[in-house]
Order: C-alpha cells, then structure tokens, then sequence
C-alpha cells in the first residue's frame, strides 16, 4: 500500500469562501498565501507532526491536536496502515484570519498521505478526509474552503449529503484584494461568526440569496466585473456577520471609492476581499489607509486566482 517515495511534499493554496451570498458552497483559490505539508514513513506506529514556518505561533493547538495530525490519523485508520507517519507542515497562511488557513494545510495533508500511502482516493474522498481537519479546527465540517484548496479554481459545493463538487476555471485577469488588521484573531472567531448566521430565514429571503448567487457565479465564469459586484457582499448570512468584522464599512466604501467593483468578507473574516482589475493597486492602498485610519495595523495583498494542491519534485523548494 506504500509507495515508492521516501517523501511527499505538497503546497496549497490559500482560499477565500462564500464572497456573500455563497455561505459554505462557494469557494475560491488564491495565490496570496500557501502552506506546505511533507509527509514521510518513520519506525514506529501512529503519527508525529512539527510545525514551523511563518505563521506557526499564530497556531494554538498543540500539534497532536493540529488540522494535519487528525488526518493522518483518520487516514491511517481507515486504510489499516501500522506504521508511523512524520508531518511537517510549514504554515504559509496566517491563522484566523478568514483565508482558509486550516483548509489550505487539511488539503495538502490529503494529497499528501494520497500519494505516500498509495490510496488512490478520488476527489470527493480527498476532500471528505480534509474536512474532517476542518472540524477538528473550527468545529465544522464545511467543504468550501478545502475543495478550493484542493482542487484549485472555483469550487461549488451542490450537496454534502452525498458530497458533490463541482470546480470551474474562474476568468484568469480577476485580481483580488485582501486585506485583514493583525489585531483581530480568536481561535473560536470562525465559531461565533458561524453562529451568527441566521437558522430561519423568509422565502423572499430565500430567493433573494439563490438570485444573488446566480448572477455571482454567472459573473465570476463569464469575467463580468459588474455582475460579479452587484451579488458580492449580499445574503442572509453577510448581513448578519458585518457588525461583527472591525473595520467593515470604512474599509468597504474606501475599496469602492477607488475602483473595487465589489467588496465582501472572506470566510469568516477579519478579511475583506475587494474585486478589481486595473486598480489593484489603488484599491489596495485605499483599504489599507482605511484600516490605519481606525487604528488597526493592517496586512494588504493583491491576488489572483490560483491552481490546487500540487506536489513539489524533489530538488524543489525545501518546506
């Protein structure tokens, strides 16, 4: 059931969920941050995993308890592998921060055990396992963030009972502003900003999201920044997080004032992330001067859409 490699290491993505109307069916992969994970057979039984990198202390978890350690442990068992796996992950993605930070190193970890252990799982398994890191790290089970991760690109997530997934190749001239204050981070943010979704909504409601949606998707697929800005920010779900985003309305209107043609919170922030093309680097410096306006000290970056988990050769970049 082993492969024939002494180790695997693999990058993925960050990735940004939702864009407003998509809660915890959309998701997008960018190429802001990464996060790398290597995985290699040690004497012994069950799993031991070190953790470094640049966002490594933002972690509170010990390692046993890490997004990775649960999987490979999960893997392990299902598989009925005896031996002992070694992980290191290189945490690229800062933490907390609503840029899929727990669903970059899970699906990474997935790919990774995948090839080392020669599974041979299919898509669908592979994000199943790396929701499970998601759980282990923010109490839920979501598929948005991981299948972006994973397989690169948009991903929608039509059903989760069965899981289905499906990836589409977003416009490749989208350009993306990210932008968070260091300030803001709570190992249970992603917790209190999912209980703050709304359980009951009106049909009207309803409807109101499933057209948003649409015309987001439409946007995102047929490269129509006008569209994709008229659905970004909306929904239920957005509505009832913003009070809870610091910064939220000042570093919107600044974002749109200097050409963002829409503006939403990523995942379950701090993070907003502003749709532009041209005037990425105006809108990116207005989002900034918004947040040290208030006090924050903030983080900015351009992105693009990226590709999904993919293993670095041997000889490539060391983790």
């Amino acid at each position: 059931m082993v492969s024939s490699r002494a180790r695997v290491r693999v990058e993925a993505p960050c990735s940004t969920a939702n864009l407003g109307p998509g809660f915890d069916v959309l998701g997008l992969a960018l190429d802001a941050y990464r996060d790398i994970v290597e995985v290699s057979l040690e004497e012994g039984y069950g799993v031991s995993t070190a953790v470094k990198g640049p966002y490594a202390g933002e972690l509170s978890e010990p390692p046993e308890g890490n997004a990775v350690t649960v999987i490979a442990e999960k893997a392990l068992r299902e598989c009925g592998f005896n031996g002992r796996v070694r992980i290191e992950l290189v945490k690229g993605v800062p933490v907390g921060k609503g840029l899929g930070s727990s669903g970059a190193s899970s699906a990474a970890c997935a790919l990774a055990l995948n090839i080392l252990l020669d599974l041979g799982w299919d898509e669908v398994k592979l994000i199943q396992l790396a929701m499970e890191g998601e759980y282990a790290a923010s109490g839920s089970r979501h598929a948005d963030n991981v299948s972006a991760s994973l397989l690169g690109g948009l991903t929608l997530v039509g059903s989760y009972d069965p899981l289905e997934v499906v990836r589409l190749a977003p416009p490749e001239d989208l350009r993306f502003v990210v932008a968070f204050p260091w300030e803001v981070s709570s190992k249970r943010k992603t917790e209190a900003l999912r209980a703050a979704a709304p359980r009951n909504i009106t049909l009207d409601e309803h409807v109101s999201d499933l057209g948003c949606l649409a015309i987001l998707i439409a946007g995102l697929v047929n490269s129509d920044p006008e569209l994709i800005g008229k659905a970004m920010g909306k929904g239920v779900v957005e509505k009832a997080r913003i009070p809870l985003v610091p910064g939220y309305f000042k570093v919107r209107e600044a974002a749109l004032k200097a050409g963002a043609y829409g503006v939403s919170i990523s995942g379950a922030g701090p993070a907003l992330i502003a749709l532009t093309f041209e005037e990425a680097a105006e809108v990116a410096e207005a989002m900034k001067k918004a947040y040290i306006e208030q006090g924050f000290t903030p983080e900015v970056r351009v992105a693009r859409p990226s590709c999904g988990a993919r293993i670095i050769p041997e000889g490539g970049e060391e983790p």
